[in-house]
């Protein structure tokens, strides 16, 4: 049979080969009206005989294009589409291989000055700063979810963690018809919402509630992600079941419900799994970080530090069981009422173990440290989200968003460590348990009041921000520390700590927005008032053995103070608005006063206060509508936070005293930043590229000093001379083979270059970190047959330091992976997922390379309505997070327990029951049967 199915498929690829003939499509798109070019229309070719898009290209800024392909069909439709004019269609036979269309005139559509929605089967839209994606273009595995989707999109990255990228920038908002779904969790919408219900992806930059009413830019950094749901789903009940049963006694079980009816939607969510996924999903390997993922980290753990190993590619170290459920609902109340509320419930239970050895590198000698550490920690939170919109008029609209969390938490951890110096003689060992049990409360809220003034772009906003938070918690704490060598001694504790902390924030902004020029030019004056206070309350109290109670006060390892932070700003700043430039430049002068009372030690009371001035600016520049190009500087203070400052001596750790510093200066920041992102639809490529430098004066960093028992007193000093320089850029490309078959390859490069100057047991440093980390990626599509993505990174990495005793480094890390689908034979689909990574530099005794393979293999049947998946994790055996951290101060190398291989077959049940619903009086849900 295998064979048969080989030679079948071997003569249906010849077969398609040779009737299948090159085409070229040429033409110019001109507007009916002025006979003006229009750039960025969309062009695009469908099949006659299913309507599937064949290709797709946009015009360029003289309305010229190119449309190429192989393709087997002999006549085909020819579409053009363009925002606010009536699509063109025409039928084309293909007699001849180049064809010039000449030029097509489009007429505007009457509907946009009433600015009615005008919907296009087109592939790809560009709206003045939308990107709307046709997710009927766009081919993935049938029972897809939004994350397999966004993969398939042009300029979209997804790292192992869910995280979302466009054209370089974080997805930090994804909506579902313009609403909050499950606010603070995009991934329960990425992973859980099937591509069968979203009808278009739209893209834009992140813009609050207030930015959108008054027509404000919004961020550039970041991108926000609105899924349009399909008209037919928008009204009915839709959603799936899944639950699996493995080996080990590994299990999990998710379930959502969606229910519809145009702007009332009510969604309901509830799972459960032992594997290591605290977040909710719909099971699948999809659901948890796959393979093994870079543990090199080139940022600054510590000053030059470098992370190497291979990770646990579950949620994190340790055994995790979860449990979670929520609601999500959303509804328009008239024309001037948009609500939207959810509530969700997660529990979570963890157990871990650890064992590390470190070397501790000091300027004049060598000691070890070696510890092992378990630990049980469960956690039951609680989230209430609450928005709503007022749109009081056209000019007048409030916004109110109200956060309610509680969270209990309960943990116990052990450790036993010991140090040892150069000639491995020991100079001290401990052996710690610890008990605690916390509250938190916590009830935040965001208020905006704006009001135009006119049509001119005149505005006034009130902002309101509030964030408090309460903590309550109780431990108990049992430690022996014994000191060796000429003066031994032992340092015994077994205490009752209660603990009461808590947090209130409030930032009040006004801004008054005047127009120079009517829509285009505009000067904002702006204040902010904020207050900050924290509070905290820890008493500890010995073991009498006299009484057997907690009841002797120690006001050594006890603490009772308040800080504030009070800071009035007052700025000014200019903004420019225009279809292709936009630029804004402001700065303001800050008064802050910030205040301890120590109710313990009134002697250590400290008031300090700080003026400084900030500054940002940016301007952007669209050459047109598929490439921008941006230049950002940026100047800003920060204070030192109260644990920083405050002069008590905190002798919690036996190992380590800290004691603050009540003179450091404010840290200032200096950020210039330069990108530029080009999406070329003719070419179906994608290109951006980011660099940029930091420069910190007065940079706050620890300074410790470590005595002849290896005892460290640590406190805080302030440097001058910290830089950071970064770049990183990357280049994607789409390559049609012919009609059913497409390649698409990414290249990636990041650098970064940074110089820190720290401290080591009192001696002065300077660090100089250098890394460089190329990457290639390929993916090879054959529609609904089979796809398979390879993807290779090294990472190249040099730490120099000007003192003697550190000697200089260099690291080498090789990561592989590839992902492969397969959807033959019909109704089934095997997927794998294989990673490898090579690490020469890890210490003896711990594993240079690992191999890691995940595997899936579904059955889809009764219509695609249920799934039945078998799935192997880990199939090698091999998977391990043993890793080393290098830094100037020392080199660790650790080993915690993990999730290991696993075998589980699951059974997932999807409904749908959005085909004739019908809306009651009322306002209630029914579906017609």
């Amino acid at each position: 049979m295998k064979k048969l199915l080989s030679i079948i498929l071997i003569l249906f690829t010849c077969l398609s080969y040779s009737q299948s003939k090159n085409i070229k499509l040429t033409g110019k798109i001109v507007s009916i009206n002025d006979s003006i070019p229009l750039e960025s229309a969309t062009i695009y070719l469908e099949r006659i005989k299913d309507s599937s898009v064949i290709n797709y290209t946009i015009s360029n800024n003289n309305g010229l294009f190119t449309i190429k392909d192989k393709i087997y069909d002999l006549k085909i439709n020819f579409f053009v589409s363009y925002f606010g004019y009536k699509t063109f269609s025409k039928t084309i036979d293909l007699k001849t291989s180049e064809i010039d269309l000449k030029t097509i005139f489009l007429e505007q559509h009457e509907n946009l000055l009433n600015e009615v929605e005008i919907k296009s089967r087109a592939p790809i839209t560009v709206k003045k700063d939308t990107l709307e994606f046709n997710v009927k273009s766009f081919n993935t595995k049938k029972d897809a979810n939004v994350e397999d989707l966004l993969r398939k999109l042009p300029g979209v990255e997804i790292g192992m963690d869910g995280e979302i990228k466009i054209n370089g920038k974080v997805v930090n908002e994804i909506l579902v018809n313009g609403k909050p779904f499950f606010s603070n969790d995009p991934l329960i919408a990425t992973r859980n919402l099937s591509k069968n219900i979203i009808e278009k992806i739209q893209v834009t930059d992140t813009k609050s509630k207030s930015e959108v009413f008054l027509g404000q830019d919004g961020e550039q950094l970041n991108k926000s992600i609105n899924l349009v749901i399909k008209e037919k789903n928008n009204k009915g009940a839709f959603g799936s079941l899944s639950a699996g049963k493995g080996s080990d006694d590994r299990y999990e079980v998710a379930g959502m419900l969606n229910l519809f009816n145009n702007d009332q939607r009510l969604s309901i969510v509830a799972g459960g799994n032992n594997v290591n996924s605290p977040r909710f999903s719909m099971g699948g390997f999809s659901s948890m970080t796959i393979g093994m993922v870079s543990s090199v980290n080139f940022s600054q753990v510590s000053a030059g530090s470098l992370v190497q190993g291979m990770p646990s590619f579950g949620a994190s170290n340790g055994i995790t069981t979860s449990k979670n459920g929520g609601i999500n609902y959303s509804d328009n109340f008239g024309k001037k009422v948009d609500f939207t509320t959810d509530y969700f419930y997660s529990t979570s239970n963890t157990e871990g173990a650890t064992k590390t050895k470190r070397e501790n590198i000091l300027p004049d000698s060598r000691y070890f440290s070696n510890s092992d550490n378990t630990s049980i920690n469960e956690k039951n939170k609680h989230r209430i989200n609450f928005s709503t919109q007022f749109k009081i008029d056209s000019t007048l609209m409030i916004y109110f968003k109200p956060t309610i969390e509680y969270t209990k938490s309960f943990s116990e951890a052990s450790s036993n460590e010991e140090s040892l110096n150069d000639n491995q003689e020991l100079i001290n060992k401990s052996t710690n348990n610890n008990f605690s049990e916390t509250t938190s409360k916590s009830f935040n809220y965001n208020l905006s009041i704006s009001k135009k003034l006119n049509n001119k772009g005149r505005f006034i906003r009130l902002g309101i921000n509030s964030n408090n938070n309460n903590q309550d918690s109780e431990s108990f704490y049992d430690s022996n520390t014994e000191l060796f060598g000429d003066t031994p001694s032992v340092i015994e504790r077994n205490q009752q700590i209660s603990s009461k902390n808590s947090s209130n924030n409030t930032k009040i902004d006004f801004t008054y927005r005047q127009p120079i020029i009517a829509n285009k030019f505009f000067i904002n004056f702006e204040y902010a008032f904020n207050n900050q206070k924290q509070t905290n309350e820890k008493y500890s109290y010995e073991f009498d053995e006299n009484t057997q109670d907690f009841t002797e006060f120690s006001e050594d390892l006890s603490s009772d103070f308040t800080y504030t932070s009070i800071n009035n700003s007052t700025g000014v700043s200019l903004n420019l608005q225009k279809e292709k430039i936009s630029a804004h430049i402001g700065s303001s002068i800050n008064f802050r006063t910030l205040k301890n009372s120590d109710f313990l030690r009134p002697e250590l009371d400290l008031e300090r206060k700080f003026t400084s001035a900030s500054l940002n600016s940016n301007i952007r520049f669209n050459s047109n509508r598929t490439s921008t190009f941006s230049l950002g500087y940026n100047l800003t203070n920060s204070p030192p936070s109260l644990s920083y400052l405050q002069p008590f001596k905190n002798i919690s750790n036996p190992l380590n005293t800290i004691i603050g510093n009540p003179s450091l200066e404010p840290s200032n920041n200096h950020q210039i930043n330069l990108a530029f992102y080009n999406f070329n639809m003719q070419k179906k490529s994608n290109f951006n590229a980011n660099i940029g430098a930091r420069f910190i004066n007065d940079n706050i960093v620890s300074k410790s000093a470590i005595d002849e028992n290896y005892l460290r007193t640590t406190s805080y000093t302030n440097v001058d001379g910290n830089r950071n320089l970064y770049g990183n850029t990357n280049y994607s490309k789409s390559i049609k083979v012919d009609s059913v078959k497409t390649v698409r390859f990414n290249i990636g490069l990041g650098l970064n270059s940074s110089r820190n100057v720290n401290f080591s047991n009192d001696e002065k440093y300077i660090s100089n970190n250098n890394s460089l980390s190329p990457s290639l990626g390929l993916i090879f599509n054959w529609h609904n047959i089979m796809e398979i993505s390879p993807n290779y990174s090294i990472s190249l990495s040099e730490s120099k330091y000007d003192i003697a005793l550190f000697k200089d480094r260099t690291y080498t890390r090789h990561s592989f992976s590839v992902r492969t689908r397969t959807s033959i034979p019909k109704n089934f689909e095997w997927q794998n997922n294989i990673n490898y990574n090579y690490n020469p530099n890890i210490a003896e005794g711990f594993k240079k390379s690992s191999w890691n393979w995940n595997a899936t293999l579904a059955y889809k049947f009764a219509g695609d309505k249920f799934v039945s998946t078998l799935k192997v994790y880990d199939i090698l055996n091999q998977n391990t997070n043993a890793r080393r951290t290098a830094t100037e101060n020392y080199i660790q190398d650790s080993e915690s327990s993990i999730l290991k291989r696993y075998f589980m077959l699951s059974l997932k049940w999807n409904f749908n029951n959005t085909s004739k619903p019908q809306r009651q009086r009322g306002g209630s849900f029914m579906m017609m049967r």
